[in-house]
């Protein structure tokens, strides 16, 4: 999921005073545990994983909402008072007047709206006391400046070409943290493999479009690529907070130009891997120039929530979500910016079902492939990311051009 912050959208301050800093995941403390070498942590041998099942819990649980039905899986476990409640709710919206998905009932111009956004969110739940605070809350972030050399105006990543040093960052936040248990420790494991995957994907893929790629990401043999990170807010649920304590790390503790300079490379890709919950509903998504939209920093990253809606983040989404930082725009859901309409996403889905930009799951099933990338990248990818210099559905969609 691409994620641009628009001039229109207020947003939060962050808050500085706790972040963690250390040089690089070998001296890190809470995270060098994770390879210990010793009988706690024995070797697996993932390719035979795979065959075995990834996850037998979890492959229980999926057959068992394929044979009972997605709205038997929902409602299950769930007293009777909860699902009308969560029914009645559904009726509401449907019959509430303001439903309908319009800017103008739902943003500056919409008095309602704004009458409820202060009313019911900024002072019922608590994060904030009252309409004056938050004003004071929501500033843009004012950059530190940082380092780099970058091309044009595209940001910290420009065209996915060349030598590319990926950097990697684990985040503690305000609720999902990396700890010394077994189940961390094989999470923390998969951000590497998955990693590798997704990498070694994008370079055979630019290697068939005639284009020379060279990511390189292995934080243990180039220490200067790995960090680990405590900030205050939520990385789900206060997203831009995350963004600017991120930022502020970046602009002031990585010298992503001395990274470039090393590596002889003109952009660079930062990951950011947070340890959710499978519990929870929000997915990877990516802070970067998106549909020509400027950030409040130079620096693009991507989050990856390595668990939700019951599931392990996949290798195709670290994928999906680094070729973000290079321009590659969703293709499974409209976007008047960039002019992609519902009518040309239902044509992606018909003539497009496993570009990558439209799906991280495999074609047809949707089911969560872990030992491989078996998505497909388009023309319309191509285009985008800078591996072709024309696209002819750019053309038929009239969408908008790479910037």
């Amino acid at each position: 999921m691409g994620r641009r912050l628009a001039w229109s959208i207020k947003k939060i301050t962050a808050l500085f005073t706790t972040i963690t800093v250390t040089a690089s995941l070998q001296g890190c403390g809470d995270i060098a545990y994770i390879l210990d070498d010793s009988d706690d942590y024995p070797y697996v041998d993932y390719d035979e994983a795979y065959q075995a099942g990834y996850d037998d819990a979890y492959n229980e649980n999926y057959e068992y909402a394929y044979e009972e039905g997605y709205e038997d899986g929902y409602y299950s476990g769930r007293t009777d008072s909860e699902i009308d409640s969560w029914d009645d709710y559904l009726e509401y919206w449907d019959d509430d007047p303001y439903n309908e998905w319009d800017e103008d009932d739902w943003y500056d111009e919409d008095e309602y709206y704004d009458d409820w956004y202060y009313d019911n969110w900024y002072e019922a739940d608590g994060n904030n006391k009252n309409a004056d605070e938050y004003d004071d809350y929501y500033e843009p972030y004012e950059s530190t400046g940082g380092t780099g050399v970058f091309k044009g105006d595209n940001g910290s990543s420009d065209a996915l070409t060349g030598n590319i040093p990926v950097i990697s960052i684990y985040v503690d936040d305000a609720n999902c943290t990396w700890t010394d248990s077994k189940s961390d420790n094989r999470t923390f494991s998969h951000t590497i493999e998955y990693l590798d995957i997704a990498c070694n994907y994008l370079m055979d893929e630019a290697d068939k479009w005639g284009q020379d790629l060279n990511l390189i990401y292995d934080f243990y043999e180039d220490e200067d690529l790995g960090y680990s990170l405590t900030i205050e807010s939520d990385s789900v649920k206060d997203f831009y907070g995350a963004d600017c304590e991120i930022w502020y790390f970046i602009e002031n503790s990585i010298d992503v130009g001395a990274i470039q300079k090393k590596y002889d490379a003109d952009s660079v890709a930062i990951m950011v891997y947070v340890n959710t919950d499978r519990s929870i509903e929000d997915v990877s998504c990516t802070t970067c120039f998106y549909a020509g939209y400027a950030l409040d920093s130079v620096y693009e990253f991507s989050y990856i929530f390595m668990h939700s809606n019951g599931e392990e983040e996949t290798p195709a989404a670290f994928a999906h979500e680094m070729m973000h930082q290079f321009g590659a725009i969703d293709l499974y859901m409209e976007d008047e910016d960039i002019g992609l309409s519902q009518d040309e996403v239902d044509t992606i889905e018909s003539d497009y079902p496993n570009d990558i930009m439209y799906t991280t799951y495999q074609e047809i099933t949707w089911i969560p492939i872990y030992g491989e990338v078996t998505n497909e990248i388009s023309e319309l990818d191509a285009y985008y990311i800078g591996w072709t210099d024309h696209s002819d559905l750019v053309d038929s969609f009239g969408l908008m051009e790479r910037w």
